[in-house]
C-alpha cells in the first residue's frame, strides 16, 4: 500500500500551502516541519478532506485519519459508541474491545470521551481511527500529550493494523521510520529531509523515543 503525490498544489485562505508536492509514502513514515508548514493540510488532502487545486493524489486501500484535535472524533455517547460509528461496520464491538485492550483503554469504553483526560481522549480518537481497519493510517500529532509508554502502545497498535502509516510531529522522533520534512510548501524525503531538519535545527533535539521507560 502506498500514497503517491504528483505536483500537488493547495491553497488555504489564498495562501499557497502546498506548492507542487511530489513523492511517495509507503510503509512507516514520520513527517516533521515547522509550525504552519502544511503538515495537517497534507494529511487532510491525502484523506480527501481538502481538494488540491492542481495535481494528483493516489491512495491504495482504505484510509483512516486521526485528527489533531481528538474531540473531532466524538459525537455523543460513550467511547465505544463513537468507535462503532467511526468503524462504519468494518469492526464489530468485540473487535473494537480488543483494540481498546491493546491501547490500554478497555476500562474507558463505557465512559463519555468528554470526561477523560487529554491523553485518554487521544487514545480514544486513535481507537476510532483503527476501528475502520485502515490500510493507510494518517496520524496528526499523535505524540502530543501522550506519555512515552502510552505513545509506545499507540504506535504498536497503529503499525499492527495499517500497512502504511504517516505520522506528523513537531519532535524529531528516532523511530527508524522513513523521514519526510515539509517546508515552504515542498516535501523533502530521505537525505534531503535530514538536511532540511539540520537547517531548521531539528538535529539538535532528536528524541530516541523509547530509550527511557516510565517508572
Amino acid at each position: 500500500m502506498a500514497i503517491r503525490l504528483e505536483d500537488v498544489w493547495l491553497d488555504i485562505d489564498g495562501r499557497a500551502v502546498l506548492r507542487g508536492v511530489t513523492g511517495e509514502l509507503k510503509g512507516l513514515n514520520i513527517l516533521i516541519g515547522p509550525n504552519g508548514s502544511g503538515k495537517t493540510v497534507l494529511l487532510h488532502a491525502i484523506a480527501g478532506i481538502l481538494k488540491p487545486k492542481r495535481g494528483r493524489i493516489d491512495v491504495e486501500g482504505v484510509t483512516s485519519i486521526m485528527f489533531q484535535d481528538p474531540e473531532v472524533h466524538f459525537v455523543a455517547g460513550t467511547v465505544l459508541e463513537n468507535a462503532v460509528l467511526w468503524g462504519r461496520g468494518r469492526s464489530d464491538e468485540r473487535e473494537i474491545k480488543e483494540i481498546a485492550k491493546e491501547l490500554g483503554i478497555a476500562d474507558l469504553l463505557n465512559r463519555s470521551p468528554f470526561h477523560l483526560s487529554w491523553g485518554q481522549r487521544k487514545l480514544s480518537a486513535l481507537l476510532c481511527a483503527l476501528a475502520g481497519k485502515p490500510d493507510v493510517l494518517l496520524l496528526d500529532e499523535l505524540p502530543e500529550g501522550l506519555s512515552p509508554r502510552a505513545l509506545k502502545t499507540a504506535i504498536s497498535a497503529a503499525t499492527s493494523t495499517a500497512k502504511t502509516v504517516v505520522m506528523t510531529s513537531h519532535q524529531f522522533l528516532e523511530l527508524g521510520w522513513n523521514l519526510h520534512f515539509l517546508a515552504d510548501g515542498t516535501l523533502y524525503s530521505g537525505e534531503e529531509a535530514l538536511a532540511k531538519a539540520s537547517e531548521y535545527e531539528y538535529d539538535k533535539c532528536r528524541c530516541p523515543l523509547f530509550a527511557v521507560e516510565e517508572r
